[in-house]
């Protein structure tokens, strides 16, 4: 039930009006359903040409007019697909608007950065949903941009962080992997120990998505003996590889 009352403008860009990639087309017009118009919203996304950063933040703005007595509800969405076709959605937020005015949409841009790993095209589709009280009346509209990014391998970050113990005789080892300061999930960090001059896999896992705990990682293990481990990540095409420093880890 969420459809938008964006600017309908003639061309394609409905929310885009502004994205700071290069090559955007600004959106112009407005569009009306039922008592309530919306101006085509402004859309500024940011640049990830060298890498993925915190404060870097998409924002849709979204002037509406004629707002009656019941008002309208307004929605905000953003997809991202990559070039391997995966893509990840989500909505920026939602407002009950009872009144005129310009309504500003936000989401953290480092959101998205552990998704924009593959070097080349990318599409940005912004969607707004508005629904008018007085009718029920819906509209949606959409537009779309692409972007690249064209990153070259960057340096990644494994970090130990603690280790407490786990059961009757196992330690969990916790570290965080990040990338250019963006947290990484999803990616497989092993525990290694380290033996005649080497070090040896033993175990591993992958880092956590979950709200609050992005890029976090944790193992459990029960050492045979005591050695000194660390956490490594093995990097990718376009990450380099990270070990942590050395920790040691007693047979319980």
């Amino acid at each position: 039930m969420r459809r938008i009352l964006g600017g309908v403008a003639t061309t394609v860009a409905l929310l885009l009006a502004s994205f700071t990639i290069p090559g955007l087309v600004p959106a112009a017009s407005a569009a009306s359903v039922g008592t309530v118009s919306v101006s085509a919203p402004s859309f500024k996304f940011p640049s990830y040409g060298t890498g993925c950063y915190y404060g870097k933040d998409y924002k849709v703005t979204v002037p509406v007019s004629g707002v009656g007595y019941d008002g309208a509800d307004i929605d905000v969405e953003l997809r991202i697909t990559a070039p391997d076709r995966s893509y990840f959605d989500s909505a920026f937020g939602y407002k009950s608007v009872s009144k005129n005015g310009t309504y500003t949409f936000t989401l953290d841009g480092s959101f998205y950065c552990h998704y924009l790993d593959r070097r080349g095209t990318y599409t940005a589709k912004a969607i707004v949903s508005v629904l008018d009280w007085s009718t029920y009346a819906e509209t949606k509209r959409t537009a779309t941009k692409t972007f690249s990014v064209s990153n070259t391998r960057k340096a990644s970050n494994i970090a130990y962080t603690a280790k407490k113990k786990s059961g009757a005789h196992s330690w969990k080892v916790s570290g965080t992997l990040t990338r250019n300061g963006a947290r990484q999930v999803g990616k497989t960090v092993k525990l290694q120990v380290k033996k005649g001059g080497a070090w040896r896999t033993v175990k591993s896992a992958k880092t956590s998505g979950k709200a609050g705990k992005r890029g976090t990682v944790a193992i459990v293990w029960n050492p045979p003996s005591t050695r000194s481990y660390r956490l490594y990540y093995a990097g990718d095409a376009y990450t380099l590889a990270d070990g942590s420093k050395a920790f040691k880890l007693r047979n319980r």
